[in-house]
């Protein structure tokens, strides 16, 4: 306990250090138009955050690139009520001002056409918000490049991320340019929301990812009302996974009722949608123009005005889509185009397909020359006074690397040929690309086309306890992780476990020893886990005095896969309900798992693998218990609607129950005294020799059949399961991970005892 006590002091000291340690610097300058603030370092940001009730309507000006690669090692803490933060907070957040306040930026801001590059910002507090502004009103911002941006989280909750700010009202917005990615429910490339503002030459060029509770998507603005936008565009990929509706556009997710103009803009992103509405340039269009007495529309000066979409949209069944707005009200839409070969549904606006969406003569009344230019046959409009066409691949790295071109430009010609590179940051490692490009090589060429998205995949690479101990402390929750090293934790009371996780954790084949463990009433290794993937990990030689809940994940695994996993366990019980591998599992995958264990004490029950399941799949798994004392259930504890066991066994010597459970190709081959109740089975076969009550049971069969392959009618022994014949029962095919430094031992004890 003292070591853990150490660890925890250690890390919260560390945390704490790592925001502190970047501390605020005061920019040169005196804030006014003839002496503005000069930006240099990512200090200054931070100065701006926390002196921003003195400096809200002052004028600042960037002097140079501002590389805030350090972000992601920023960690603010908040207290109980409101958690932690990972990487910057936002300017004009409570959580970074002096006075505990949220403040909106109303000065000015001109980049110079300079860079803030790698941004971080995750934020986990309640009203969270990931940008490098709070709010902005009548704020005057231009000239800024925001590049390799990472806001917002994958598991997103109430998360409102946009790369300027979260929410833009009464300003002007010029000349801005976003790359990276965004993750959140509400969601914008340049903002969340924004309200009678204008924005012209503004770009976002990467990925936003939307919740299972998203609202409104844009690859612009979130969600707008009464703004005017000039020659802005969006490329890269939006995708909203709401369960319950969304609006998603590739340049707004939703424009309200009012006089929004949108003027010479245009969209190639890739669009993605389950529910809701989904359009090539808004989602949900809510402009309308009003009708006279006798019903004729009365054409305002505002509307969607020479713009295009090359967006490619993948709507689900149900969902309402079309080439330029989702869904429309009465609104105007003047010689504006999309790419019918590439979206099923219509919406307003003229449909034209591949071909003659890349030829000038399809855009008819197009003001080219002035406005915009296009490569005759190989390219969309682009515009003109980008004297070529402007493409820039969507570049997306992670919280533990970024990947980058060479040679490193503002903007690429069609057909050109770069260099991309992965570069993992200290103590990761580059996993593969997905997207345009696929495979591990860090290094790969690319060809420059429109609509070009490269994603570099890295994990945190985790070679001690301490580093494990540090996720979700010092590290993000949901991101990627990887063991590197078997962990022996002999004579360590390790209590430190990870309380809530989201992201994937790749024991590579490698094992925790000796874990062993006094009390154990709060967590097992994982807490909670929620859109995870915990695979190819081994606990050996687990020595639990008092076990309540899982070992591996303690309270609920909830959409998530758990796979190629390994226990062996000494457990003396004396909590409520104890379970081999999780709590309650829900909407998930536990699949080639293994808990062999002996199980002691008389107060309690056990179940060999989880308790009860919803939408549970368990496949290819098999438990080895054995109890002289507690009631064992052999899979789940108890049941839940569509629990289903497929290919897997349980065996060992134990006195307890299979009951109330989907199973198919099953097996059970335990000594004592076992009943079978009220479950469903189907080509199942159980040891008629200890099986002491079945209601309703076919396939009861003698201690000899159960070690002959002809007993398994209709199970697969070419690619699951294999058998000697007439000496053991089934076993798995899959391959047995090869021996990692300490892992030998339980690969003995496997070898032992699989064919018992």
């Amino acid at each position: 306990m003292k070591n853990f006590l150490l660890l925890t002091c250690l890390l919260a000291f560390a945390a704490n250090c790592l925001f502190a340690a970047n501390e605020a610097v005061k920019p040169e300058g005196d804030g006014t138009a003839e002496s503005p603030y000069l930006l240099t370092k990512v200090e200054n940001l931070v100065w701006m955050g926390e002196n921003i009730a003195e400096c809200q309507s002052n004028v600042f000006r960037l002097e140079n690139d501002i590389d805030a690669s350090e972000t992601k090692d920023w960690v603010k803490l908040f207290g109980t009520q409101y958690g932690e933060s990972f990487g910057f907070v936002p300017i004009g957040s409570r959580f970074l001002s002096k006075d505990g306040q949220n403040h909106k930026f109303s000065g000015t801001i001109d980049g110079q056409d300079y860079a803030i590059k790698n941004l971080f910002s995750r934020a986990y507090y309640e009203d969270a918000c990931g940008s490098l502004f709070y709010q902005l009103l009548g704020a005057n911002i231009s000239n800024i490049k925001l590049h390799n941006i990472n806001f917002g989280r994958k598991d997103v909750a109430k998360m409102s991320v946009g790369a300027l700010a979260r929410n833009i009202t009464d300003s002007t917005i010029t000349n801005v340019h976003a790359t990276g990615q965004l993750n959140g429910r509400l969601a914008g490339g340049i903002a969340t929301s924004a309200k009678n503002s204008n924005f012209s030459n503004c770009s976002f060029v990467g990925k936003i990812k939307g919740a299972s509770a998203s609202v409104n998507i844009g690859g612009i603005i979130g969600e707008c009302t009464d703004c005017k936008f000039v020659r802005c565009r969006t490329s890269g990929s939006a995708l909203s996974f709401s369960e319950k509706g969304s609006t998603l556009g590739g340049l707004f997710g939703r424009i309200n009722y009012g006089t929004t103009d949108v003027l010479y803009c245009y969209s190639d992103m890739r669009l993605s949608a389950k529910v809701g509405v989904v359009g090539g340039l808004v989602g949900a269009n809510n402009m309308e123009n009003y009708e006279d007495y006798y019903g004729y529309i009365t054409i305002g000066d505002f509307g969607f005005k020479q713009c295009y979409s090359n967006c490619e949209i993948e709507a689900a069944p149900g969902v309402a889509s079309g080439g330029i707005a989702g869904w429309v009200t009465n609104s105007v839409c003047f010689n504006c185009y999309y790419n019918s070969d590439k979206v099923s549904g219509s919406g307003f606006g003229t449909g034209v397909n591949s071909t003659k969406i890349k030829k000038r003569s399809t855009f008819s009344n197009w003001n080219f020359g002035k406005i915009w230019e296009i490569n005759e046959g190989f390219s969309t409009p682009y515009f003109a006074a980008e004297s070529g066409r402007y493409l820039k691949p969507a570049l997306i790295g992670d919280w533990f690397g970024a990947v980058k071109v060479q040679p490193e430009k503002d903007g690429y010609g069609y057909g050109e040929t770069v260099t991309v590179i992965a570069e993992p940051y200290e103590g990761a490692e580059f996993l593969n690309y997905s997207g345009t490009l696929e495979g591990g090589e860090a290094s790969k060429t690319l060809t420059i086309e429109e609509n070009v998205t490269v994603e570099a995949n890295f994990a945190k690479q985790i070679m001690s306890i301490d580093i494990f101990g540090g996720i979700g402390k010092k590290y993000p929750w949901d991101e990627q992780y990887v063991q590197i090293s078997d962990f022996d934790l002999s004579g360590i009371d390790f209590t430190n476990r990870i309380v809530y996780f989201s992201g994937s954790y790749d024991g590579r084949s490698h094992s925790i020893l000796n874990w062993k463990n006094s009390n154990w009433k709060d967590y097992g290794l994982f807490k909670e886990i929620y859109g995870a993937s915990l695979c190819n990990l081994n606990i050996v030689d687990l020595d639990a005095e008092v076990l309540d809940r899982g070992i591996l994940v303690t309270d609920r695994a909830a959409l998530s896969i758990i796979s190629n996993c390994y226990i062996l366990a000494s457990i003396n019980l004396s909590g409520e309900g104890s379970y081999g591998i999780c709590g309650m599992a829900q909407d998930s995958t536990i699949t080639k798992c293994n808990f062999i264990g002996e199980i002691l004490g008389k107060d309690s029950h056990f179940g060999g693998l989880c308790a009860a399941g919803y939408n549970l799949l368990l496949d290819q798994c098999g438990v080895e218990l054995y109890s002289n004392g507690r009631y064992v259930y052999c899979f789940m504890e108890g049941y839940g609607l569509n629990a289903k066991a497929v290919n897997c066994f349980a065996r060992g010597n134990f006195t307890g129950q299979l009951s109330h459970n989907v199973l198919s190709n099953c097996y059970l081959n335990a000594e004592g005294n076992i009943s079978l109740y009220g479950g469903q089975y189907i080509n199942c076969y159980f040891n008629s020799n200890y099986v002491t009550h079945a209601e309703n049971v076919t396939g009861l069969v003698s201690p000899e059949e159960m070690k002959k392959q002809e007993t398994y009618v209709g199970w697969d022994f070419d690619e699951i399961w294999d058998i000697d014949e007439g000496v053991g029962t089934p076993y798995f095919r899959y391959a047995v991970p090869e021996p990692v430094g300490m892992l030998a031992l339980i690969l003995l004890t496997l070898a032992a005892v699989r064919k018992r």
